[in-house]
């Protein structure tokens, strides 16, 4: 019994450490809760589904985060993907040939993990809209569209505090361009992508 208690006392013990521990850890003062930040990402994206006139390719983006309040950043991207689709276009249809979609976006940001001076790892997620340009190359079909997308992301800064390597998933939902062979109504686009970033 003295044996079992005294287990009991020392487990208790380390979690009251770690927990102190954590919380001095993300107490600490943040990096800096009203820095500009500036950044770019680059990592391969799937838009759409291969039956209906998707496919793969890069997706670039640039973005300036502002901060709006604790916690919270306001995001404006600009970017672009593209791909050539693989399926078949209707009958007597020209193919569309290489198709590509910019888009202008805002995003409301939280922190869920701040960066600190002394633990610089921060977490962050986000929604927003946009708006989205398609260009298929044939046919002289560029149609604009609505979007809406979800944005989650991890960054490590440097000894200085001032540039941040990132890593970003994104999932778009664009309305569809209404292509003979880029055909789906509603198009999702996943990202995977690695960036820089620099507090100012």
């Amino acid at each position: 019994m003295r044996r079992t208690t005294w287990s009991g006392v020392q487990v208790c013990a380390v979690l009251v450490v770690l927990m102190t521990g954590a919380r001095s850890a993300f107490g600490q003062p943040a990096v800096s809760v009203s820095a500009v930040t500036v950044g770019a990402t680059i990592g391969p994206a799937k838009t759409g589904t291969p039956d209906e006139g998707g496919g793969k390719g890069p997706w670039l983006s640039a973005h300036v985060d502002l901060p709006a309040a604790p916690r919270l950043r306001v995001r404006l991207a600009a970017g672009a993907t593209r791909w050539t689709p693989t399926n078949e276009p209707p009958d007597g249809e020209e193919r569309a040939g290489r198709v590509s979609v910019t888009h202008v976006t805002v995003t409301v940001l939280r922190d869920h993990i701040e960066p600190t001076l002394r633990y610089p790892f921060g977490m962050y997620w986000g929604f927003g809209a946009g708006h989205y340009h398609y260009r298929i190359q044939h046919g002289q079909f560029s149609p604009r569209r609505l979007g809406f997308h979800a944005v989650g992301g991890m960054e490590f800064l440097n000894h200085d505090r001032h540039l941040a390597v990132r890593f970003e998933a994104q999932l778009h939902y664009i309305n569809g361009p209404r292509h003979q062979q880029v055909s789906e109504y509603s198009v999702p686009a996943l990202s995977v992508a690695v960036g820089i970033s620099r507090r100012f």
